[in-house]
């Protein structure tokens, strides 16, 4: 998407964005977030900013990456092969696109006897960057 249209996305959701402005501003309900879908999320849950939130807040405080990483290194592979399928389903709920393709990966590692291991780096990272951008909605 181009920057006009863009802006014209944005400007159509501000005259109808129940869920404010700011949030609009933020750029990231006009998909422009590397790690947030939000305008995909808000179709989801059918316009619910404050459902959004909720479910954002409860995805933060689930710690599921750190539960897949202990699950890994206390050797219980088919306990990490669902927490990584558990992170993977949440993440495509809410939309969290990084989180979602790298729990993907991390998931079908585990089932095939991959390479997990070199994925967790960046499953952290986008995980990181996704919680730190959460704390700006």
């Amino acid at each position: 998407m181009n920057a006009g249209a863009a802006a014209d996305k944005v400007e159509v959701l501000a005259a109808e964005a129940p869920w404010g402005l700011n949030f609009l501003l933020q750029g990231v309900v006009a998909g422009m977030s590397k790690y947030i879908d939000s305008e995909s999320a808000l179709t989801r849950v059918g316009g619910n900013m404050a459902l959004y939130k909720k479910l954002l807040v409860k995805f933060k405080d689930g710690e599921y990456r750190e539960k897949l990483e202990a699950l890994i290194t206390g050797g219980d592979i088919e306990g990490a092969t669902a927490m990584a399928h558990t992170l993977k389903g949440v993440a495509a709920n809410l939309s969290l696109t990084e989180v979602h393709a790298l729990s993907l990966q991390i998931e079908t590692a585990l089932k095939n006897g991959g390479d997990y291991a070199s994925l967790l780096p960046q499953l952290t990272e986008a995980s990181e960057a996704t919680l730190a951008e959460i704390d700006t909605l």
